[in-house]
């Protein structure tokens, strides 16, 4: 019996414990348990999967955590190494200059001169998908909303993703062929979402993770490769826009670099993804209707 999906669904189930965990004390036992895996097998399967050793992969997502709220919270060094799971500063210091090859103060400081420069004093600090152009894009509509809890099942990938349409419909056809005949793809109910889970410019482009899924009830039962996460609940902006295939990019840099500051909002954590209505794509001018939330808070 090929374990290779069940395998994958398992790491997932533990990477999405980790993301969603940062700040907390990240137990071997409690990784294993969520696995369902003895401590031995668990730490050889999830480098395995993902080419990481556990507490560096842990490392390195709070590393990378830490490195965009430096960019997107009014907080101190100190304040933000602890919402990462840097109780000892020392520890957080080597591991941050470890990584980005300088000390966090520095990275601050040169990361909002750049920004700052690139995209003026109202631009958002925060590190976003590449552009591919410096052409900013007008939403159709922007509102604030507020988000119950949204369960998703989705097919995960690792790795370079910007532009890729072949990809991503992959992806998707992946889904569908595990939702449909387990009756969770109820269009047009059913609602297709895609959540990036790191900061292009922060992470590098084999590490970026994302995932592509679908609205499902919350006892929908996932198998083998598809895994099963919940949005949470909370303030989010909503900006519907219809985006040819290279406009993703600059869409989400007129998010975070325009629209946010302009409404006087910042990036909250949580998850930030794309929201595809029923029938989205309009082929006569070849464009995509996509909704992009971002999870936010007041300056």
């Amino acid at each position: 019996m090929d374990k290779t999906n069940d395998y994958i669904q398992r790491i997932n189930k533990v990477i999405d414990y980790i993301e969603a965990n940062l700040d907390a004390d990240l137990r071997l036992d409690d990784l294993a348990r969520i696995a369902c895996l003895s401590k031995h097998h668990f730490h050889r399967i999830f480098y395995a999967f993902t080419e990481e050793p556990l507490y560096g992969f842990v490392t390195r997502l709070r590393t990378e955590r830490s490195a965009t709220l430096l960019l997107s919270q009014d907080k101190s060094i100190t304040d933000i190494a602890a919402a990462c799971g840097y109780n000892d500063s020392a520890t957080f210091a080597r591991a941050f200059k470890k990584h980005f090859g300088m000390p966090a103060s520095e990275w601050k400081k040169k990361k909002l001169g750049k920004i700052h420069q690139d995209r003026g004093p109202e631009a958002s600090h925060h590190v976003v998908m590449k552009s591919g152009g410096n052409t900013l894009i007008e939403p159709l509509a922007t509102e604030e909303k507020r988000l119950d809890d949204t369960r998703i099942a989705y097919v995960r990938h690792t790795g370079p993703y910007a532009g890729n349409a072949k990809l991503f419909q992959s992806l998707h056809k992946k889904l569908m062929d595990w939702a449909v005949p387990a009756g969770v793809a109820n269009y047009p109910t059913t609602k297709d979402v895609v959540i990036y889970h790191d900061s292009p410019g922060i992470t590098a482009d084999d590490r970026l993770r994302v995932s592509v899924g679908i609205t499902v009830p919350d006892d929908a039962p996932v198998a083998g490769e598809i895994g099963s996460l919940v949005i949470p609940r909370g303030r989010y902006l909503s900006c519907r826009f219809a985006l040819h295939n290279d406009e993703y990019g600059k869409a989400w840099t007129a998010v975070y670099g325009n629209i946010l500051p302009r409404r006087g909002l910042r990036p909250n954590d949580g998850y930030s993804f794309e929201l595809y209505p029923p029938d989205c794509h309009d082929g006569e001018s070849d464009t995509t209707t996509v909704e992009i939330f971002v999870p936010i808070r007041r300056f």
